[in-house]
């Protein structure tokens, strides 16, 4: 795990791939809720307002500059079909990486973090609350319908881009013995 932190709240990620001194993080809950895009209209991952967010204002908010001097930038692919890839900092994870780095749909569950529980006044009355719906990267044409991840850790799809759910980001870091 790695802790960060955001105002007074500490944010834990987990490593949940490694290659050579890199390692991928997830964040170990559900961090915010947001919409894919803040417009209803067809979006690829390229162009929505949620990879913006991510790679300004949330990153800036999450990592202190030395911490930020350890994410990779990554390519991540937006399109099955033409391989086109953007660069991102932080990012979410895609259908296919999730199947790859969490098969288990046990991993795949996330609890909603006491930040978001604070941030949105919720108050959790049963275990089953504490879940939450996770966006995944969509992947392809652009398009109203947007992957996630269910409260059961089950592929499903949202028709509608507008429509928040939990984020739960994702980044490559340099493994950096000062910090791991």
């Amino acid at each position: 795990y790695w802790n960060t932190s955001l105002s007074t709240s500490p944010m834990s990620w987990r490593i949940i791939a490694r290659d050579g001194d890199l390692a991928l993080l997830d964040f170990s809950g559900l961090l915010e809720f947001q919409p894919l895009h803040d417009a209803d209209q067809p979006v690829t991952w390229a162009d929505c307002s949620l990879r913006q967010w991510m790679n300004g204002e949330l990153l800036q908010a999450l990592f202190t500059p030395e911490e930020q001097a350890l994410i990779v930038p990554t390519k991540v692919s937006i399109g099955d079909e033409s391989a086109t890839v953007v660069e991102d900092r932080l990012f979410l994870l895609s259908y296919a990486e999730v199947s790859q780095y969490l098969p288990d749909a046990s991993a795949r569950v996330r609890r909603i973090s006491d930040y978001v529980k604070y941030q949105y006044h919720i108050d959790i009355i049963d275990d089953y609350e504490a879940f939450y719906n996770w966006l995944l990267r969509p992947v392809g044409d652009a398009g109203m319908t947007v992957p996630y991840i269910d409260r059961n850790g089950d592929l499903q799809t949202e028709d509608a881009v507008t429509a928040p759910c939990g984020i739960r980001p994702a980044l490559w870091v340099r493994l950096d013995p000062d910090f791991f």
